[in-house]
């Protein structure tokens, strides 16, 4: 009885106060007070006190947050977890996080969107029980969202593929409506790296799976199908321009899309063109549009740069469907990692360096070859058992451990011990570097990967940035 009188008692402040912040204080000195009586409040139920911790995070994201009540709803909500789970209220739990994390994805800052992405992590393991779950399909893309929005695209694009794999397997005919929207996740993110051969088969998925599953199909009012086309308008418009050699691979594209691409992407397309004649004009587009150079998954060998804590990573692979399915899984796994030291402990690494990775395929190993300079291998995986996943993503890590270590200001054995304690205990980045499937088994079984434009690609001469100067941003940097 008591819980109840002190719930209502903080609800009352909260609306009886005009001062949103004053209110939520005084709500909060009752709500503490529930804390102490929940162990023997058997039949209690928080079910309300969420609602209202729900309706405190709406409102304070409309009010354009605040740091002392967001982290008081974080505290507070993390004391009454565990008893939320244990009382049957796991949904409730994580739906909590999501919403606490949209408050801080709405505030726009990397301190904000770290916090974010905590919280969107701790509600994914909340949901992941049951793979099927919306939720957790939800909590997937929102992920994907979120390291995207840091500039760590290949690690949003692993859980998009993780979403987009979760949801084609599932036996639960109403979550396919979000497959479209996880597919063009994965489309955005090739078009910003300029992997522009594979976004372009990605968008006849894309297409595919919209009218298909989605009620409305082809609808303008879309904001991911606009964009979809926005971005397939801007490849087919420019990059016959900048790269000639690709008419082939898109008249290969355009051939697939019956009607559809002479209606609606042609015409388009001809305005873009004739709006980006002037070359100056068109690189100054390309710069603010990439994050990468254009058409580099094209040639017999690729190439992927991003620059984040201040230092320059640089990554060399053949241009295979097998080279790309692993060196991207190593990207995926370094950038979250850059993610969980960005948090608390980019002071211990230097910046201003620039480091290369070669990497092959062969049994796991490294060597240093150069300054910040190495060569890795790392075997085609596709195994389904789960502890063979666990020990392939153990062995990722390493890898990433060891490169990291050459930027890192600290001695080995501190090293050794900062990661162990603080990433691999405290910030649980096992967790969060591989969820229950390898990237690679996904690249190579899913529906959007197409082999006859793989096999097109790599006969094609790589490009070259002649006066294209990308500008990288340097990410996950206050």
């Amino acid at each position: 009885m008591l819980c109840e009188i002190y719930e209502l008692q903080g609800h009352l402040a909260q609306v009886k106060n005009p001062d949103f912040l004053e209110g939520s204080r005084e709500a909060f000195s009752f709500y503490r007070k529930i804390l102490p009586l929940l162990e023997k409040a058997n039949f209690y139920s928080l079910s309300q006190l969420y609602a209202q911790m729900q309706e405190m995070t709406k409102n304070l994201a409309e009010l354009g947050g605040n740091d002392e009540i967001a982290e008081a709803i974080d505290e507070f909500m993390g004391e009454i977890e565990d008893h939320a789970i244990k009382s049957g209220h796991r949904h409730y739990a994580a739906k909590n996080l999501v919403e606490r994390a949209d408050a801080y994805i709405n505030k726009h800052d990397l301190p904000s969107m770290l916090k974010a992405l905590e919280l969107l992590h701790k509600a994914k393991e909340k949901w992941r029980l049951e793979y099927t779950n919306k939720g957790y399909i939800l909590s997937l893309l929102e992920l994907s969202k979120v390291y995207e929005a840091m500039g760590m695209r290949y690690a949003a694009k692993y859980y998009a593929m993780i979403a987009s794999w979760n949801i084609w397997q599932a036996k639960d005919d109403s979550l396919r409506k979000y497959l479209p929207r996880a597919i063009f996740f994965i489309l955005h993110i090739d078009f910003l790296h300029g992997a522009w051969a594979a976004c372009l088969s990605e968008f006849e998925i894309f297409l595919k799976t919209k009218i298909e599953f989605d009620e409305k199909g082809i609808d303008y009012s879309s904001k991911y199908f606009l964009d979809a086309i926005s971005e397939i308008t801007f490849i087919a418009a420019t990059g016959k321009i900048i790269h000639p050699c690709v008419n082939g691979i898109l008249e290969n594209i355009k051939s697939r899309f019956d009607g559809f691409w002479t209606d609606h992407i042609d015409p388009l397309s001809d305005i873009v063109t004739t709006e980006l004649a002037d070359p100056d004009k068109l690189n100054t587009v390309l710069q603010s549009k990439l994050s990468d150079m254009p058409w580099n998954d094209i040639g017999r060998t690729r190439k992927i740069r991003f620059v984040a804590l201040g230092n320059e990573w640089n990554f060399i692979f053949e241009n295979s469907e097998m080279m790309t399915g692993i060196s991207e899984e190593f990207i995926a796994n370094l950038q979250i990692h850059l993610c969980e030291i960005a948090q608390s402990y980019a002071s211990y690494f230097k910046t201003g360096e620039s480091i290369v990775v070669h990497i092959s395929e062969g049994h796991f190993q490294h060597e240093l070859i150069g300054e910040n300079e190495f060569k890795i291998w790392i075997p085609d995986f596709d195994s389904t058992d789960e502890e063979d996943i666990n020990i392939h993503y153990r062995y990722l890590s390493t890898l990433s451990r060891v490169i990291l270590e050459s930027v890192c200001k600290l001695e080995k054995e501190e090293y050794l011990k900062f990661y162990t304690e603080e990433l691999l205990k405290c910030k649980e980045v096992g967790r969060k570097v591989c969820e229950a499937y390898s990237f690679q088994r996904i690249y190579k079984h899913s529906i959007i990967k197409d082999s006859v434009i793989v096999d097109e690609i790599v006969k094609l001469p790589e490009f070259t940035p002649d006066g294209l100067h990308i500008r990288y941003v340097n990410w996950l940097s206050f």
